[in-house]
């Protein structure tokens, strides 16, 4: 079989040939082919529904986990650029990042809002934020 082996491609040709099994483990979280692909569609999805465009770039600052590894799927489906961010840079590194990037959408685990809220004030370059895995405090966003 002629399938192009980009990661999309690869994800949609093992999400129909193997649906039920084990795509990602990460800690407790089983994910199954199918389960994944639907994420990473979603995660999409959510990005063209904020606006991003093709060539656009989304920042994740995230530990390695099933929600990382979905964004090297969905943001590229999206047509956007990817930019991982190092948990262990400094505030002001990160957002040197985001401006020389600039990125304006960044995603982040609610165990970096604090990173994140000094990273906000140094950085024009982003214009939304994501919350992964909870909800910020009232006043954050």
């Amino acid at each position: 079989m002629n399938i192009p082996l980009t990661p999309i491609r690869f994800l949609r040709y093992a999400e129909q040939q193997y649906p039920c099994k084990t795509a990602v483990v990460c800690g407790n979280e089983r994910l199954t082919y199918s389960q994944f692909a639907e994420r990473v569609s979603r995660l999409a999805g959510t990005l063209r529904q904020a606006g991003v465009q093709p060539g656009d770039r989304v920042a994740f600052l995230s530990m390695n986990c099933h929600r990382l590894l979905e964004a090297y799927y969905g943001v590229p489906e999206a047509g956007a650029v990817l930019l991982p961010l190092n948990v262990r840079l400094a505030p002001h590194e990160l957002a040197y990042i985001l401006n020389d990037a600039g990125a304006t959408v960044l995603f982040l685990e609610k165990q970096f809002l604090d990173v994140a809220d000094s990273v906000r004030q140094r950085t024009s370059a982003v214009q939304t934020f994501f919350l992964l895995g909870g909800r910020p405090q009232a006043n954050w966003l």
